[in-house]
């Protein structure tokens, strides 16, 4: 769900880079249907934080999502 995948971002952006976004801040949109997945984590209030482009920014967090949190 939208709530969950909120949930399991704010340790992970706490984690990588320090921030502590309310979870309202974290935007959450359905995938399209040419890309993988089913929900989309909107990085770009993220970037400033991380240093990275939002490419990079995307695999941290996702790659640390994975590892940690089972949607299924």
């Amino acid at each position: 769900t939208v709530t969950g995948v909120q949930t399991c971002a704010l340790p992970i952006l706490k984690q990588l880079y320090n921030i502590e976004p309310a979870p309202e801040q974290i935007n959450i949109s359905f995938t399209k249907k040419e890309h993988e997945g089913d929900f989309t984590l909107i990085v770009f209030p993220f970037i400033k934080a991380s240093g990275k482009s939002p490419e990079k920014t995307a695999e941290e967090i996702g790659s640390l999502v994975k590892q940690n949190f089972s949607f299924t």
